[in-house]
């Protein structure tokens, strides 16, 4: 009756610890590295793409271009707008203004909101 395969053998029990059930904690620090560098890499795109939502002024131009059925010039207008835009939000606070309002999200999200 021993050798027989069909029998389950039982484990031997031992107490579990809560490091059983969690993730290594290397995983936590990794999550959180990736965080903080997501949030620091696009913030800049982020506050660059609200300015030109707001902004509509050079718009119209490069939109007109392309109803009119000139791409290229559409394309350039609409290179010339987020030039402009950056070179706007650069002369407003150089770097720092790249980052507006970032710094308050994120305590936000520390507190748990």
């Amino acid at each position: 009756m021993e050798d027989d395969p069909y029998i389950a053998i039982k484990p031997a029990r031992r107490k579990l610890k809560l490091t059983d059930l969690v993730p290594d904690v290397g995983y936590f620090i990794a999550g959180g590295v990736s965080g903080i560098t997501s949030r620091t890499v696009t913030a800049p795109l982020d506050r660059l793409k609200v300015y030109l939502i707001a902004q509509t002024t050079n718009a119209n131009d490069a939109v007109e271009a392309a109803k009119s059925g000139a791409p290229i010039k559409a394309g350039r207008q609409g290179m010339r707008t987020l030039v402009n835009a950056c070179k706007d939000l650069w002369a407003a606070g150089g770097i720092r203004s790249l980052f507006a309002g970032k710094y308050s999200i994120l305590r936000w999200e520390e507190c748990g909101g």
